[in-house]
């Protein structure tokens, strides 16, 4: 199905790869390279997803997930991050809001997956990696991020 999609990513040469990717099956793709950008193009045209980018510099994507889900709250929001506390970020960000979690670099299948979670499906649809978020996935999920943090210093 085809999706207008929003991409929000701070790395140049990823966002022109991923733009050229989507465009190549069929979406149509807006594309912002600053949380700011990415909010004022929300403001602007109607999106079926947002895929934005979790470290970004001064707005975080922690921070445009926030104002989305307050001005857009039923517009399907997919993570993504290189962050190598991604599975932290992961549980965070999927309790915050949004719908899937991806690891950069974004494999095609599971971004594929994630968009088409997207399509007609509720907020409770979340997913990381592709992988359904199932109760027992979330706790060892939750597991894994309590250890995390019992690790640290």
């Amino acid at each position: 199905m085809r999706q207008h999609i929003l991409v929000v990513d701070a790395d140049a040469t990823f966002l022109r790869r991923l733009e050229l990717s989507l465009k190549s099956i069929g979406h149509t793709v807006d594309t912002a390279e600053t949380g700011w950008d990415g909010l004022t193009k929300l403001e602007q045209a109607n999106y079926d997803v947002v895929l934005l980018d979790y470290m970004m510099p001064r707005f975080t994507g922690s921070t445009v997930l926030q104002h989305i889900q307050a001005r857009h709250p039923s517009l399907p929001v997919v993570m993504m991050t290189g962050y190598t506390g991604r599975h932290v970020a992961a549980a965070q960000l999927l309790t915050a809001g949004a719908r899937a979690c991806l690891v950069k670099p974004v494999d095609p299948v599971d971004l594929e997956r994630a968009l088409q979670g997207c399509v007609g499906t509720t907020s409770s649809g979340r997913s990381y990696l592709g992988l359904p978020m199932t109760p027992s996935f979330m706790r060892l999920r939750r597991g894994h991020v309590n250890s995390a943090r019992a690790d640290r210093p």
